[in-house]
């Protein structure tokens, strides 16, 4: 008797997915974690990918081969279904109206019970791109200035990526290598607040947040604190402050956020960040 597994659980399963849809979702989704990047042509050299082919990934023209999916998804630390579902689909699943977002079934207990992920109120995380702006280790007068993404992943918890600005890398004398710089971790949503925890690959270095809800009434703006663990120049302090700007995911605001990182004195900044580190 001929095995029809195949054919009930194809009658079953649903409608297959449209591959001119996949390859668009999965070009939005890259845009938006290749957007804690310096540049695209940095970040293809790091992956190793060409930067004709990755474009074409970017447009949803093209779809990668499974070893680079894999090497991609490794990079940015994310499960490759995130890239076959909307990131916002995971932002909106606590309702239409942007409530707070339950996922069943995450981790497991001392006895394989099931544990309930924390309610996430995607209103006000800074989900999606962000500038980190921190407190210099070697200048006073100085701020780190780098780019910095953050999406729900798909067992619940919030995945986080940044790069370290190169000349910021140069001046600690750290590895300028791309791949060496990248920060990877996971932030947290707490009553007052958000924190984060992230770990600089090529390097010993992991820095500790914590930075509370809004700023002088600009609800897109989190300050707080951050401790490094290791020492760098000769003002020999491990913790300072940082401050959060959540960006808006369009072409345009990224292209002026790309312009401003790097290593710069406080009196390049906006007012409102200026305030906040004098």
């Amino acid at each position: 008797m001929p095995d029809d597994t195949h054919r009930k659980r194809a009658k079953t399963s649903g409608p297959r997915a449209d591959p001119v849809q996949l390859r668009a979702v999965f070009g939005t989704n890259l845009r938006q974690l290749s957007a804690s990047a310096p540049s695209i042509a940095e970040l293809c050299r790091d992956l190793g990918i060409n930067r004709t082919q990755f474009n074409r990934y970017l447009q949803g023209e093209a779809f990668p081969r499974p070893d680079v999916l894999d090497q991609i998804c490794r990079y940015f630390g994310v499960d490759a279904r995130i890239l076959l579902e909307p990131l916002k689909a995971e932002f909106d699943r606590g309702g239409a109206a942007g409530g707070p977002l339950h996922v069943d079934g995450y981790g497991h207990g001392g006895l394989n019970r099931k544990v309930a992920a924390p309610a996430i109120d995607v209103t006000r995380m800074p989900l999606g791109p962000c500038l980190l702006y921190w407190r210099s280790f070697l200048k006073k007068d100085y701020l780190s200035v780098n780019l910095a993404t953050s999406v729900v992943r798909p067992d619940g918890k919030i995945g986080m990526t940044s790069i370290m600005p190169r000349n910021i890398a140069q001046a600690l004398g750290l590895s300028v290598r791309l791949k060496d710089r990248r920060r990877i971790g996971e932030m947290y949503q707490h009553p007052t607040g958000v924190s984060f925890a992230l770990r600089t690959q090529g390097t010993g270095l992991r820095q500790f947040a914590f930075m509370e809800y809004s700023y002088m009434g600009n609800t897109d703006i989190y300050t707080g604190e951050c401790m490094n663990t290791l020492r760098f120049g000769h003002l020999g302090q491990i913790s300072d402050l940082i401050l959060l700007e959540r960006l808006t995911p369009t072409r345009a605001a990224m292209i002026a956020a790309r312009r401003q990182i790097g290593y710069k004195h406080i009196t390049d900044m906006k007012p409102i960040v200026q305030g906040y580190f004098t």
